[in-house]
């Protein structure tokens, strides 16, 4: 399950109401996102952004 992703959901969190992050494993950059953003925004989340 999941082999064909180029990424692994690894951990998340909520800094304050209202917001959150995610970090994912990645097989390198650039990694297909695509489905990473749909889940993400299934999910709720908005003014999706990368950040380090």
């Amino acid at each position: 399950m999941g082999d064909d992703r180029s990424w692994w959901w690894w951990d998340a969190g909520s800094d304050e109401p209202g917001t959150g992050w995610v970090e994912v494993a990645t097989t390198g950059w650039p990694f297909g996102s695509g489905s990473l953003f749909w889940l993400i925004e299934a999910s709720g989340g908005r003014y999706l952004a990368y950040g380090a």
